[in-house]
């Protein structure tokens, strides 16, 4: 007898054997179900700690993990049973014949052919069915037309049965799906009773062959009484094999029975076997069992309900056996057995139509806590960006009412010292002129209206000032995550973006690009004043009077030096962009000695000048931006020197904690008090001794020298070198900055001399 190949009931078919159909979609036999909507997932669990289902899983083998030796064991198994359901309608008929005049073996012949595949399989399987049959039979009371009429019901039963499960997918290993539903349950119930009629009709004809005949109600006994039988024994065994098939196992499904489940389970299997021999007396207490059936189906794990459906089914059949049945008080035979057969399987359909109800719920429920724990970890995900992002944002709904808020305005809130207000009309918007917003234009009253809000600058008041945000807002759609989820009705989501800085640099740029244009204005409005001045004295007279190259000569010279003094405005003007933007990469700086950065810068930016440089300990800065610090103050220092004078500067320093202290000092003509603060701003003019008008000083340079020292974490300031008075500008300017100190293992301490 061959052992099947394939996943199955008890083993595993081969592919050879039972072709699957294309049509259908169906793989071939032999191959492991595709993954469908609603397939069970092994992996997934149920709150109560019971493996659950979830779609889109594979299913696994009902017998995965067993053996050839297991498989020989599920075979000897089925054997077995069929022998012994024989035996026990052998022994029933004795006491009620004719109406016994079946064995209720159809259920464990369709099991047996179930474990049993291949046509040799299946063939010697009916040949040793035949023999199970006849022996007992032969043993026990050798009647031949019972013999006959036994073997020819449960054969036809058996194998019609088998041939519908298989065909119409509800076993677990030909299923398409899931086997503990509605649908299955009631097509496995028609496939049974159309295997146990016609096993019934069968024997009913060989009877009617016989000298004693049959009538229609003997017929319907043996039907009711394969069908009762089949049930038992089918639904639970392919109840059992889809459960193994999702990878639930007894000892998962028991081993999560807590120990007052098991008792409670024990008393109420106690209280069935009561109520059944009170049933004794009054046929229809035996109709309270059922509720006690579908309360454990409904309870307790389908494991757990098909022990108790078979354990109370296989009492009663013995009861029965022994004359301890309900309905004794029903005078005719066959309505007796017709009535025990209905409560069995009445008992077996609720039982296990609840099962099936309760495993879709179950399923559904997995389902949703799937789908809820994806939509917790998208919100999760959801708040992590927006709680990331920069810009502030805030939904209202229909009401005015706050319904959520990110990161960012919950930071902004805490400015204003009231935190995030419960409604829309708790927030004070100010236009960019200063006037309050009217609460009807507020962005997220006119994003409920309109639908969509362009962006727009509004004003804020906090602890800390005003501040500029641009604002934009759209009514969120029906459906999405907030729109649908954290508030009823329409919703506004209002995005604020604090464009303070921006604005403030934009106002910053667009007044330099006009003090751009009205400095180079002068040198080029000089320049063409000279060109036109000189294109004049290139040009004979009209009275004849001759060219005057001397003249000519002059206003080239002028033309030249506004030319000169335009390119060093461009050439300050991209000096400065690129230390304010570039990033800064401090290092260690020498700066004094003749290799020092000082005396480097010197030679280059003021070489008719006199610098004395020292002590100055070593700084830790940007080397390329303190050379065009040190630059423009040494420019700035050398162009307030009188014609006439040599210019002197001193270069010293002093070593402050962390930092270091440099003052640069020059012997030029002084600056007013109210001058040493302006001469640090873009283009701001101050005073140059005799210097003409197209060269008149500008503080581009000690603007860019700020930025510089500022970027560096430190202040400048000027100061006079020997002050005059309040008003006087005194003798000679001093700027004095800090700057970091060089490492302590680089710095040499020294004493230095003011």
């Amino acid at each position: 007898m061959d052992i099947a190949d394939r996943p199955g009931l008890a083993g595993t078919r081969s592919a050879t054997d039972r072709p699957g159909d294309p049509s259908r979609g169906v793989p071939p036999r032999g191959l492991p179900p595709q993954p469908g909507p609603g397939a069970p997932n092994p992996g997934a669990t149920h709150p109560d700690g019971r493996p659950g289902l979830s779609s889109g899983s594979a299913l696994g083998s009902p017998w995965e993990g067993f053996g050839p030796g297991l498989r020989l064991a599920s075979v000897l198994t089925g054997a077995l049973l069929f022998t012994l359901l024989v035996v026990a309608g052998v022994s029933t008929g004795r006491q009620h014949a004719p109406t016994d005049g079946v064995w209720p073996n159809a259920g464990a012949a369709i099991l047996f052919l179930l474990i049993v595949t291949g046509r040799r399989g299946r063939l010697l399987a009916v040949l040793a069915m035949v023999v199970l049959s006849v022996v007992p039979v032969l043993l026990l009371d050798p009647d031949p037309q019972l013999v006959v009429r036994g073997v020819v019901s449960g054969v036809v039963s058996g194998v019609l049965g088998t041939w519908l499960l298989e065909r119409w997918r509800l076993t677990p290993d030909t299923a398409e799906g899931e086997l503990l539903a509605r649908g299955p349950f009631l097509r496995t119930f028609g496939a049974l009773a159309l295997a146990s009629g016609a096993g019934a009709l069968a024997a009913g004809v060989v009877a009617a062959l016989g000298p004693n005949g049959v009538g229609a109600d003997d017929v319907a006994v043996w039907f009711g009484r394969q069908l009762t039988a089949a049930a038992f024994v089918v639904f639970p065994a392919v109840l059992v094999g889809d459960l193994r098939r999702q990878g639930r196992t007894w000892r998962t499904e028991f081993g999560a029975v807590q120990r007052r489940d098991l008792a409670t389970v024990v008393g109420l299997s106690l209280l069935s076997v009561a109520v059944w021999v009170g049933a004794l007396v009054q046929d229809s207490l035996a109709f309270l069992i059922i509720p006690i059936g579908i309360w454990i189906a409904a309870r307790f794990s389908p494991f757990v309900a098909s022990t108790w459906m078979i354990g109370f089914g296989g009492l009663v059949i013995v009861l029965t056996s022994q004359e301890f049945t309900a309905f004794g008080h029903i005078e005719t035979l066959q309505a007796r057995m017709l009535l025990l057969q209905l409560f069995l399987l009445t008992l077996l359909g609720s039982t296990t139509a609840t099962v099936a109800v309760v495993e879709e719920r179950r399923k559904l429920v997995d389902l949703l806590v799937e789908r809820d724990r994806e939509r917790s970890a998208r919100l999760e995900l959801l708040d992590s960006i927006t709680d990331s992002i920069a810009e502030a944002l805030v939904v209202f709904d229909g009401q005015g009412n706050l319904v959520t808020a990110n990161a960012t305005a919950r930071a902004w809130a805490r400015l204003t010292g009231e935190g995030l207000a419960p409604t829309s009309a708790g927030y004070r918007l100010l236009r960019t002129d200063g006037t309050p917003l009217p609460e009807e234009d507020y962005p997220s009253r006119r994003a409920l209206r309109e639908g969509v809000v362009p962006p727009h600058d509004l004003l804020i008041h906090t602890d800390a000032g005003g501040i500029v945000v641009q604002v934009q807002a759209v009514r969120l759609r029906e459906g999405s995550a907030l729109g649908t989820d954290l508030g009823a009705g329409a919703q506004a989501l209002v995005v604020l973006n604090d464009v303070t800085e921006v604005r403030a640099r934009a106002a910053k740029l667009a007044g330099f690009a006009r003090t751009v244009r009205e400095d180079l204005a002068g040198p080029i409005t000089t320049a063409q004043d000279w060109v036109a001045l000189a294109r004049t004295h290139l040009e004979p007279a009209t009275d004849g009077e001759p060219v005057d190259p001397a003249r000519s000569a002059r206003a080239v010279e002028h033309v030249g030096r506004a030319l000169v003094r335009m390119s060093d405005l461009v050439d300050e003007l991209l000096v400065r962009t690129r230390v304010e933007a570039g990033p800064v990469k401090p290092e260690r700086v020498e700066l004094e000695g003749f290799l020092g950065l000082v005396r480097q810068v010197a030679d280059g930016a003021v070489p008719r000048a006199r610098v004395r440089v020292g002590p100055v300990p070593a700084v830790s800065a940007d080397r390329e931006m303190l050379a065009e610090m040190l630059a423009a103050v040494l420019r700035s220092a050398v162009d307030r020197v009188p014609d006439g004078t040599t210019p002197e500067v001193s270069v010293t320093g002093s070593l402050q904690g962390a930092r270091v202290v440099l003052s640069i000092a020059d012997n030029g003509v002084g600056l007013p008090p109210a001058w040493r603060e302006r001469v640090f701003t873009r283009f701001g003019r101050f005073p140059v001794s005799d210097e003409p008008a197209d060269r008149s000083g500008t503080s581009l340079g000690l603007a860019l020298a700020r930025s510089i020292v500022e970027r560096h974490g430190g202040t400048i300031r000027c100061e006079p070198v020997v002050p005059a008075g309040d008003e006087a500008e005194g003798s000679g300017a001093r700027f004095v900055l800090d700057l970091p100190a060089a490492g302590p293992l680089d710095v040499e301490p020294r004493s230095v001399e003011r």
